[in-house]
């Protein structure tokens, strides 16, 4: 372990972490040497050899409620806490990047976006929000774009898509 608190990439990962994995993995597969992954209470879930920061994450249920619903996926963005009637999620970031992987079948396809500007963006749209009663502890609501419609926005901060390997 670092003195930061952070662990190697090497580290034992354990399943929820598995978005933190293939983002590691992608890192290591572009040259990176030394990322590391928070282990501590930080903001964000990666950081890589050049100090960028990214927060990862991984939804296992997004095709799973879109194919239910007969309607195209929805990213989930946290943003109130309805226990501490406060922000929370992606208004505590200190990532400078936020990625959104999406698990499809044998398939992992990450959605890049710069954080500023994806909260300047979901902020000022109109997109509905949700509980995450449905899929979480209930206690926080998140705006719920649909995934064709943010990424097509060209003030969302959408960078690129990345199939990562699993």
């Amino acid at each position: 372990m670092l003195s930061s608190g952070l662990v190697k990439s090497t580290m034992s990962f354990a399943k929820g972490d598995e978005g933190e994995l293939l983002w590691v993995k992608h890192l290591e597969g572009l040259g990176y040497k030394n990322v590391e992954v928070s282990t501590g209470k930080t903001y964000w879930d990666v950081r890589d050899d050049t100090g960028v920061k990214y927060e990862v994450k991984y939804d296992e249920k997004a095709m799973y409620w879109a194919n239910r619903r007969n309607e195209p996926p929805n990213f989930y963005f946290e943003y109130w806490s309805t226990t501490r009637d406060e922000q929370c999620g992606i208004y505590s970031l200190e990532a400078e990047y936020m990625v959104y992987i999406i698990k499809d079948e044998d398939k992992r396809v990450a959605y890049t976006f710069d954080v500023d500007q994806l909260l300047s963006h979901l902020e000022s749209a109109d997109y509905v929000t949700r509980g995450n009663k449905a899929f979480g502890d209930n206690n926080a609501k998140g705006w719920t774009p649909p995934i064709d419609e943010l990424i097509a926005h060209p003030d969302s901060g959408f960078l690129k898509t990345i199939e990562l390997t699993p």
